[in-house]
């Protein structure tokens, strides 16, 4: 039995909490596709709020030769677009105000 073997060492406990932490805490990955001090601007408002489970990057729109999920992450014709992944699953890229983005993601 897995979990009875867990339990009984100190490591084992950490591993199985982190895996049900991983398993009930979606892990999401935002990519910022934008320019000059808009997108500094969207990239600080993303990280001013703590989240382990949150990675965020920010791409100039001049970067080329990206590869992967990367590629396919467009930059705006005006303004900063974000691209959300949770668990894999791309979520439509939202448009118009960080306001406005971030209630389609549920923050306020």
């Amino acid at each position: 039995m897995i979990l009875g073997g867990g339990w009984r060492y100190a490591s084992g406990r950490c591993a199985l909490l982190r895996a049900l932490e991983e398993y009930r805490v979606p892990l999401t990955t935002m990519v910022l596709r934008g320019d000059g001090e808009l997108l500094a601007e969207w990239q600080r408002r993303c990280t001013d709020h703590y989240s382990p489970a949150r990675l965020t990057f920010a791409i100039p729109t001049e970067a080329r030769g990206l590869l992967g999920v990367l590629a396919l992450c467009h930059p705006a014709e005006q303004g900063v677009v974000a691209y959300m992944y949770v668990k894999a699953r791309n979520a439509a890229p939202p448009s118009g105000t960080w306001r406005r983005s971030m209630k389609r993601f549920g923050r306020r």
